[in-house]
């Protein structure tokens, strides 16, 4: 049986690029064909994720040893590496991948989001040749979408698509019954909460509404980023008397989460997150039949088409008027949810996201 080492992040901290690639080291197929070995890369702390630290330094250093003595002592068939988005996040990497180009027979990289063209941009002249140099070694990269292909820059000779995916029965038909929508018109937001997700402007965008007359709730649920931001946010929200319908659920799962996505009419997601991918939380509220809005950030509109409203980034009343169309014209929001259902069973099931990484594992 061929070994695979995966490098990257695995959860806690839950977020979209762990989540994917837990699924690929839990899946029952691929533990079938191959022997599956981790090397977490995860920071274990969201809040510092981004900004530069001596501490992330030295934890570089450790992981790029650490992998060292891997290969050198161990046999390893494949490197499966989920590439970094930040200038010493791909540096470290691209060191990783010299090592893996070396001992392995091949080297995969996965780019679960859309900032890696910015930062091969902005490399040195020397850092950028050294980039070039190293991918054109790689077997085979991976992104989410096509739209997001050109973040390789033309220097990994092979990328294929593979989009994110979930169980497909993560909502069961019988889930339905279970969970009835009340007379207000529920919106969920599903994500870390952190200002670049827009969950700010989408609460004040709710409020305006509120104030306004409208029959409104909304469940928020996610690991906060930056408590004192948050803090001032849900002031606001209780100083206007609006805590009854703008409530914040935490980090929610299994059956909570079904619960939250199955009591809601519509997932809104106002991302403006730079490195922002394919968010699994729009597949989940796809696999819950949920109409989506959400922002053209990455893959989005890949997901977003006849299943929902694509608004401008950081515009609340962009939100306002999405959220009062779809309040108003229930023909819409039907047609949208039954799309939304659909398309994720067309195209964005665990099925299918497995299967496709398994294919680029089998290939010599």
């Amino acid at each position: 049986m061929k070994k695979i080492l995966v490098i990257g992040p695995v959860p806690p901290p839950i977020h979209g690029e762990s989540v994917a690639i837990n699924s690929i080291i839990q899946s029952v197929d691929i533990k079938c064909k191959y022997n599956i070995n981790i090397l977490d890369t995860n920071r274990k702390n969201v809040k510092k994720a981004g900004k530069f630290s001596v501490r992330k330094i030295f934890n570089d250093i450790f992981l790029i040893v650490k992998l060292f003595r891997i290969l050198l002592f161990s046999k390893v068939d494949i490197m499966y590496l989920s590439i970094s988005q930040t200038r010493l996040g791909l540096i470290r990497d691209l060191i990783m991948l010299v090592l893996g180009n070396h001992f392995c027979q091949k080297t995969i990289t996965h780019l679960h989001g859309n900032n890696l063209g910015y930062v091969l941009d902005n490399l040195s002249n020397r850092e950028f040749k050294f980039a070039k140099r190293v991918l054109g070694n790689v077997d085979v990269g991976i992104v989410l979408e096509k739209s997001l292909v050109s973040n390789y820059r033309g220097l990994v000779k092979c990328v294929e698509i593979v989009p994110n995916g979930i169980d497909e029965d993560f909502i069961k038909e019988e889930d339905k019954t279970t969970y009835q929508k009340d007379d207000y018109f529920k919106i969920v937001y599903l994500s870390n909460l952190m200002r670049e997700k827009g969950y700010t402007e989408l609460i004040r965008a709710v409020m305006d509404l509120i104030k306004e007359g409208y029959k409104l709730r909304m469940d928020l649920a996610g690991g906060i980023h930056n408590q004192e931001e948050f803090n001032e946010i849900w002031r606001c929200i209780e100083e206007n008397n609006l805590g009854s319908f703008i409530t914040y659920k935490g980090i929610v799962t299994g059956q909570e989460k079904k619960e939250l996505l199955l009591k809601s009419h519509v997932m809104i997601l106002p991302s403006n997150y730079p490195i922002e991918g394919q968010p699994i939380s729009i597949i989940e509220g796809m696999a819950a039949g949920l109409p989506i809005i959400s922002t053209n950030r990455g893959a989005i509109p890949d997901l977003v088409e006849d299943n929902g409203i694509i608004i401008e980034q950081g515009n609340i009343e962009s939100i306002k008027q999405s959220i009062l169309k779809l309040m108003n014209d229930k023909d819409l929001l039907d047609r949208y949810a039954s799309n939304s259902k659909s398309r994720f069973q067309k195209k964005y099931t665990m099925k299918h996201y497995i299967g496709k990484i398994i294919q680029i594992l089998d290939r010599n």
